[in-house]
């Protein structure tokens, strides 16, 4: 999710993509396509954005089953409207990166196409924590976009890194008067049941605007007063009651999963952009 300072930055991660053909009866039939290219992905304050040289990706027999559906089960390979809806999803992420202000009703639409499609990799939330091991980003996320825009208050990149049950979120915000900087955090995140997850955040700290967000100076036992601070007031403010999100959407072929955000009833789509920095801490 984050380098930090003097350090390279990563490049060469990876950005699913859907080939022009995606929509064609071809592309359709069983089993299902995805398409994944490769982009170029820089740490730092821009969402990930490139063009990306598609190659096409075919995964045979692959175990999906539905969030509802009863433990075991397997349902058939994707529908072409959620291939499509994917297909559409990553066209959008290649021209305006990850940016959840540039969201157009059509990104809406498809991501409401694969919510309702209810499909799991893995069907449970063991195996899709399993596999979701890397930079992810927030391309689709409503609720924020609505509540920060006419404040002039800007919540971007949102990225997510997840290794194992480790979890650290890393958020640049700009608003009035050139204020901005990162909020940063880090915790765990676990299975909640059969079609959610729990996430427990234990550090809090923030970042200076101008480069790429820190190290958690927390975990690193070089927190400064201003950081004991920080921390303090994120544990106090932080509500476990508010921190169950229900999973809806996970493929990995894909690079997409969308969660419920469930006290504004708003759909969060997250992008996976690259894996995860050898560097990083938690």
């Amino acid at each position: 999710m984050a380098t930090h300072a003097g350090r390279a930055p990563l490049v060469a991660l990876r950005s699913p993509h859907s080939s022009a053909s995606a929509s064609s009866s071809s592309s359709r039939a069983a089993p299902r396509q995805a398409v994944r290219g490769a982009s170029t992905f820089s740490i730092g304050t821009s969402s990930s954005t490139s063009p990306c040289t598609s190659r096409g990706a075919k995964r045979a027999g692959v175990v999906r089953a539905s969030a509802d559906a009863s433990a075991g089960a397997t349902l058939a390979p994707l529908t072409p409207e959620v291939v499509d809806a994917i297909a559409l999803c990553n066209r959008r992420i290649e021209v305006v990166g990850t940016d959840l202000y540039k969201v157009t009703q059509e990104v809406t639409e498809a991501v409401s196409v694969m919510v309702a499609s209810k499909s799991l990799e893995g069907g449970s939330m063991e195996a899709v924590l399993g596999a979701s091991d890397g930079v992810w980003e927030v391309f689709h996320a409503p609720h924020m976009a609505r509540m920060s825009s006419p404040l002039g208050v800007s919540f971007k990149p949102v990225r997510y890194v997840i290794k194992g049950n480790q979890l650290r979120t890393d958020v640049h915000f700009s608003g009035p008067g050139g204020v901005g900087g990162w909020l940063c955090s880090a915790g765990v995140v676990r299975a909640s049941r059969d079609d959610a997850v729990e996430i427990v955040f234990d550090s809090f700290w923030m970042a200076e605007e101008g480069g790429a967000p820190r190290d958690n100076p927390v975990s690193a036992d070089v927190a400064r007063a201003g950081d004991r601070v920080v921390n303090s007031i994120g544990r106090l403010a932080f509500l476990s009651s508010l921190a169950v999100f229900p999973v809806h959407f996970f493929d990995s072929d894909a690079g997409i999963c969308v969660f419920e955000f469930p006290p504004l009833n708003s759909y969060i789509a997250t992008k996976l952009v690259g894996p995860v920095p050898a560097d990083i801490t938690f």
